[in-house]
């Protein structure tokens, strides 16, 4: 990130990063709702997760840590088996309640300032239709945060014989982009992010158990 001094009318710079490490716990149901009508029962999946996260920042030379949990629901409905249609995808709908008890972050300062980050819930629906001809997937997914003054997100991803996906969005209205590839238990993930401050990069490493 780069400073300028108003008074001398020179520049600077200095770094700023953060780390964030998360143990994740979650749980996948199947069942079937019997509505009474001609297609019987329609097959529901629903999943509930946990996140306990630990974060780590570094503006310059100063850092700070913190704790956070955040919790997770996701529900999705296939239509390819209500109508009975080989080519139709399926539709989720997820809740995701972020930093629940407001994650604190504890600068190592002489006053060990404390920053915190509020809580935050994120409504998303998603509709993954099929591609069966090359054995792939295209998804497009739509959220929108309670706070931030209820930002939006938009996305698609191509996702090539759950090996290789590639994406691309918009967050608040600014340009994304990423790639993803998956490995055995392993999934690693890019993402670029465009910003007047700067533009941003993550990467994200996910072992499955």
């Amino acid at each position: 990130m780069c400073i300028r001094d108003r008074l001398t009318n020179t520049e600077g710079s200095f770094s700023s990063y953060d780390i964030a490490g998360f143990l994740t716990f979650a749980k996948f149901y199947k069942w079937e709702l019997d509505m009474g009508w001609q297609y019987n029962k329609i097959p529901i999946e629903a999943g509930f997760g946990v996140n306990i996260k630990y974060i780590n920042s570094k503006i310059d030379d100063k850092s700070g840590s913190g704790g956070g949990i955040d919790l997770g629901f996701i529900t999705r409905v296939g239509f390819y088996e209500i109508f009975q249609e080989e080519f139709l995808g399926n539709f989720s709908l997820g809740i995701n309640l972020q930093d629940i008890a407001g994650t604190k972050i504890t600068w190592n300062t002489d006053t060990k300032h404390k920053d915190k980050i509020e809580h935050n819930i994120k409504y998303g629906i998603a509709y993954a239709q099929p591609l069966k001809f090359i054995s792939s997937q295209i998804t497009f997914a739509y959220d929108i945060d309670t706070k931030y003054e209820g930002g939006t997100h938009l996305g698609t991803e191509f996702l090539f014989r759950s090996t290789l996906a590639l994406r691309a969005g918009a967050f608040y209205g600014r340009f994304t982009a990423g790639a993803g590839i998956y490995l055995w238990k392993f999934k690693v993930d890019y993402a670029y992010q465009s910003h007047d401050l700067g533009n941003c990069h993550r990467v994200s490493v996910l072992f499955g158990m």
